[in-house]
């Protein structure tokens, strides 16, 4: 989606303004996804510590993103960062 590029491009302010209203009025599924996209966003800012907790909401949100592979990958990027 549109946060997904932005997120992509660099423009993390944009992109977290529209994840927000998802986070606040979207289904579940929705939710979890905008949760991941969070957390791709801190990645990309070397935010770790919020990446992870942010990947930590996406799966309370839809316990499915904890068998999403890109999820899965995200996670371990940043726990490797983290040195765990």
């Amino acid at each position: 989606g549109l946060a997904s590029l932005l997120v992509s491009q660099g423009k993390q302010e944009e992109a977290r303004k529209l994840l927000d209203e998802v986070i606040a009025k979207g289904r579940p599924v929705e939710k979890a996804r905008a949760q991941y996209q969070y957390a791709r966003s801190f990645y990309r800012r070397s935010q770790l510590v919020d990446a992870l907790e942010r990947l930590q909401l996406a799966t309370r949100a839809d316990a499915e993103m904890a068998n999403d592979l890109r999820a899965v990958r995200l996670k371990g990027q940043v726990l490797e960062e983290l040195g765990k």
